[in-house]
C-alpha cells in the first residue's frame, strides 16, 4: 500500500490468481483501503475468498485495462483453482512469476 500511495497511483483491480490463505489474506485489507477497486477472480477460486467478486473470469476471458489486454487461462496445478494471465499476447503472469 505504501508504493501505491507514495506514487499517487489508483488501485483499480485486485486480481486473485488462486486461493491460498497465505497468499490471499491481504485482499480484504486492500479492498478496505481501496474500496473502489474491483476484485477479479475465477469463479471457483473466487468463491473461497470470502469477498464479493466484481469480475468473474473463466478460461480465455479477456479483460482490457487501459492499453493492456489480459487473457485469463485456467491452469489447475500448483493449486486447483489457479489462473495464468497472458498480457498483450506476450507476457505470462502466474501466481508468483512474470515470464516474457
Amino acid at each position: 500500500m505504501g508504493f501505491i500511495d507514495s506514487n499517487n497511483l489508483i488501485l483499480e483491480h485486485i486480481i486473485s490468481t488462486h486461493y491460498r490463505r497465505g497468499h490471499t489474506n491481504k485482499n480484504k485489507k486492500l479492498k478496505q483501503v481501496y474500496a473502489s477497486s474491483k476484485i477479479v477472480a475465477s469463479k471457483s477460486g473466487g468463491n473461497k475468498l470470502g469477498l464479493k467478486i466484481d469480475i468473474h473470469v473463466e478460461d480465455n476471458d479477456i479483460l482490457n485495462l487501459g492499453d493492456a489486454k489480459l487473457k485469463f487461462m485456467l491452469t489447475p496445478g500448483h493449486m486447483l483453482r489457479c489462473i495464468f494471465i497472458v498480457i498483450n499476447d506476450e507476457a505470462i503472469l502466474t501466481e508468483n512469476t512474470c515470464l516474457y
